[in-house]
């Protein structure tokens, strides 16, 4: 059955991979992006789907539009701020759109009369912890992204126990795959054997779980189309977690190519830490869902998509694409 559906942060990482997976699927398809947003991810898709420049920080519009659309389901990849934000603008955009912004499409899905809300969460949420993160761990965020993706998950749980809003809020780790930023790890990695570029790390010891962008679609459907995981934040990762050190070798052997690398001399980002894995035993049980791309294959994926869609990121000076 066809599916009019509205997903906010269309033009971001996963926004767009979203878009371009519906589309395919025959479903109707409506982005909400901010008015100044870059649809660079999004130009294949022209006439396919319908963009709406709205930015979510703002009450009225939010509720005009999903009020018009009467989506099906909503799905909220929106994004402020930036990856981590520093300044007090970047810090006030954060705010407005991963807490305000949640705040007003809960008010507006609840009116419309949605399906279900499918709320983008992190696993930032949580802070650094040293045993596999259960979505029971403590929420103690160290990063002001954390912090509003918190604060934002717990509005949509209050909404779902005391309203009756639809709500599954999907706590991802870290995402790796097409469309990705040029300036995170996997896909300056893939472009340093691809080029033959000299590539910084940080230090030694950082890890992360890994979890391949097709496993994320899988999940968000899921959660949009069964009735599991009403109202609960479900951890979607991998279970295992991987060093840079590691990741980088992994490419090499995806690739065949040797990178050469310049250990120490990248910043920690400052969500970094030893130790990141998500238990994902909730996962299975409410959503009937597991990771089905190892780290190999997801890599060998990756690379493909890189190598065909190089010129992307040659478009902007420091090779990077947003």
């Amino acid at each position: 059955m066809v599916k009019r559906v509205l997903i906010t942060g269309g033009g971001g990482f996963v926004g767009a991979n979203l878009a371009h997976q519906l589309v395919e699927r025959g479903d109707e398809v409506h982005v909400c992006v901010r008015p100044d947003g870059d649809l660079w991810r999004l130009q294949e898709l022209r006439g396919r789907i319908h963009v709406h420049a709205v930015d979510l920080g703002q009450r009225d519009p939010v509720l005009d539009l999903v009020s018009d659309l009467r989506p099906q389901w909503v799905v909220n990849c929106a994004v402020g701020g930036g990856g981590h934000p520093r300044t007090e603008d970047q810090r006030h955009g954060a705010m407005e759109c991963n807490v305000l912004g949640t705040f007003h499409l809960l008010e507006a899905v609840r009116a419309a009369g949605s399906e279900k809300f499918v709320q983008l969460s992190s696993s930032l949420e949580y802070g650094p912890q040293s045993h596999p993160l259960t979505e029971s761990s403590p929420l103690e965020p160290i990063t002001f992204r954390g912090m509003t993706k918190a604060a934002a998950t717990l509005a949509c749980l209050q909404a779902a126990r005391t309203d009756g809003v639809p709500v599954v809020c999907l706590r991802v780790f870290s995402i790796y795959g097409a469309w990705e930023s040029g300036h995170r790890l996997v896909p300056i990695a893939i472009r340093a054997a691809q080029n033959d570029l000299t590539m910084r790390i940080t230090r030694s010891g950082f890890r992360r779980d890994l979890i391949h962008i097709d496993d994320v679609l899988r999940a968000i459907v899921l959660a949009a189309e069964t009735h599991g995981g009403l109202g609960e934040a479900i951890n979607i990762g991998t279970g295992r977690q991987t060093s840079n050190e590691k990741v980088i070798e992994a490419v090499e052997a995806v690739t065949d190519r040797k990178i050469r690398i310049q250990p120490g001399e990248y910043p920690a980002s400052p969500s970094d830490t030893g130790h990141w894995s998500a238990d994902i035993s909730k996962a299975e049980q409410l959503l009937g869902w597991r990771p089905e791309v190892s780290l190999a294959e997801g890599l060998r994926r990756t690379a493909i998509w890189f190598r065909n869609n190089e010129h992307l990121y040659r478009e902007t000076s420091d090779g990077t694409h947003p």
